[in-house]
């Protein structure tokens, strides 16, 4: 049985969306309640995101259309298309920063899972970062990277939402979390702007957790940090173009 966090609901704004392109940086909050029931209504965020120009509504009502959609999708699914199962979900959220134009306090889902992927891929990927276009966001593009460990982290869409995993197939026990970029560049594969940060898990042989957040299309990257007794270290990026 899937753990869902409980959300608050808010009634949708009626207000359409003055968008341009943007992905918004996001800084992990406190959980909150998820529910699984919530109707789908309004139009879907896809790959808009309101600016420091638009009005409180049509933040509120685009922060609304991002948590009808984390609520409706089928996670089970999109695990499976993966090539894994979904063992349990959590639903956070994250708060939007006002340097962005948001309204003091607005928050969007974080979508973490905790997956087994021993079985055989049903998604074919390679063990090199790459880069695609595609501009039709319901495309389930993904890209792989063989990290240090040794483990394995990916990129891939669903929606709006971006969805890095990792998956550990050494003989210890370490602890780290994921870490999702927006880049500036398709070119090369590094790091960049941070976009969400997964939690702290403690991994064994052939455990995979995941991290999804709002994104729109671009050039995104996702890092595995293992702790270390003086910080830590990046085992290994994977970068694509979603």
């Amino acid at each position: 049985m899937y753990r869902f966090a409980q959300i608050r609901s808010r009634a949708i704004l009626a207000a359409s969306l003055s968008v341009a392109l943007a992905a918004v940086a996001f800084h992990v909050g406190s959980t909150s309640p998820a529910r699984a029931d919530v109707p789908v209504s309004g139009d879907a965020p896809g790959d808009e995101a309101p600016t420091d120009s638009s009005t409180v509504a049509e933040w509120e009502a685009w922060a609304e259309a991002l948590e009808i959609e984390a609520n409706t999708t089928d996670w089970a699914a999109d695990s499976a298309a993966r090539g894994c199962e979904l063992v349990s979900i959590d639903i956070r959220h994250t708060t939007v920063p006002e340097s962005e134009g948001a309204p003091d306090g607005l928050t969007v889902p974080i979508v973490e899972r905790t997956e087994d992927c021993t079985a055989p891929a049903t998604l074919s990927q390679q063990d090199a970062p790459q880069s695609r276009t595609d501009s039709s966001l319901s495309t389930a593009a993904s890209a792989c990277a063989s990290t240090s460990g040794p483990g394995r982290i990916c990129l891939s869409r669903s929606g709006s939402y971006v969805t890095s995993s990792f998956t550990y197939y050494g003989s210890s026990s370490p602890n780290g979390f994921i870490r999702i970029y927006k880049r500036s560049s398709s070119s090369g594969c590094g790091t960049g702007s941070t976009l969400a940060t997964g939690s702290h898990y403690t991994y064994s042989y052939g455990e995979t957790h995941s991290v999804s957040a709002y994104a729109g299309y671009g050039n995104y990257s996702a890092s595995f940090w293992r702790k270390l007794s003086w910080g830590h270290t990046n085992w290994g990026t994977v970068c694509d173009t979603l």
